[in-house]
């Protein structure tokens, strides 16, 4: 270690030497406790007593939950998991009566169930509306070919039809594709606002902003620091549980445990 200016003119003790690429920023993280904390108080509305707080009018909060429990428990990036589409959810039933296993299930099935309720609910009055059709850009999907490469085959509005590989499509482009369901098109792009349009990666920056504020204001005096998280803090909580859990099967692997189990 050695001693240095701050920039404030205080004496601060640096390491001697670090990595050429490492950042002079704190790095920040929740545990799997404090983020159901920041979920369920945050974007779901409850208390600090763990109820639902009288008078709470969420919007779209299962949406904000599963987006947030796909952050923390896959660690992807925000345009990654802000840009899905429908058909890359997995499902959660395979083969009839065979389902995923571990801890990705439930959060393929929060995922479900907001593409069951208020997604569907949204897209419904969007068409009642028309507001698809008047679209100045819309693809309509008429094929997805391939296996392990997709590629989807589309028609625009004014007839030309194109294709492009699914891995190539950036969000740009994703929002622009739709396919036709019963009672009209309807878009691929998972996460909807609340007219039934896609909902821009970057709005979720301030949905994050707005459950943390909550946060600070239902648990101000009773944690010692309610919980505060943003996109790129949920993938750092996935890096750090990945971690621990990565020392805990080497653990028990090279039998370091037992004694603490005795």
């Amino acid at each position: 270690m050695r001693d240095v200016i701050g920039r404030t003119g205080q004496v601060m003790r640096v390491p001697q030497a670090r990595a050429k690429g490492a950042k002079t920023s704190d790095v920040h993280w929740l545990t799997p406790r404090t983020s159901r904390m920041w979920v369920n108080v945050g974007l779901r509305g409850y208390t600090a007593q763990g109820v639902l707080a009288a008078g709470w009018v969420g919007r779209l909060e299962d949406r904000n939950a599963a987006f947030a429990d796909l952050l923390l428990s896959s660690g992807m990036r925000l345009t990654e998991a802000a840009s899905l589409l429908t058909i890359e959810n997995p499902r959660t039933q395979l083969g009839g009566a065979r389902y995923y296993s571990g801890r990705l299930a439930p959060v393929v099935g929060g995922v479900e169930g907001y593409i069951e309720s208020s997604r569907a609910d949204r897209i419904r009055r969007a068409q009642a509306k028309g507001r698809y059709e008047s679209l100045p850009r819309m693809r309509l999907v008429t094929k997805v070919a391939g296996l392990r490469k997709k590629v989807l085959h589309w028609r625009h509005q004014d007839g030309v039809e194109g294709r492009t590989p699914l891995s190539d499509a950036d969000a740009a482009e994703r929002m622009t594709l739709f396919i036709e369901g019963p009672a009209g098109p309807k878009p691929l792009w998972l996460w909807l606002n609340e007219s039934g349009l896609p909902f821009r990666p970057a709005s979720w920056e301030n949905a994050f902003r707005t459950a943390s504020l909550r946060c600070a204001e239902v648990l101000d005096g009773v944690v010692a620091e309610p919980p505060c998280c943003t996109p790129h803090l949920a993938r750092h909580s996935f890096a750090l549980f990945m971690l621990v859990v990565l020392h805990h099967v080497v653990d028990l692997r090279m039998g370091r445990l037992d004694g603490i189990r005795g």
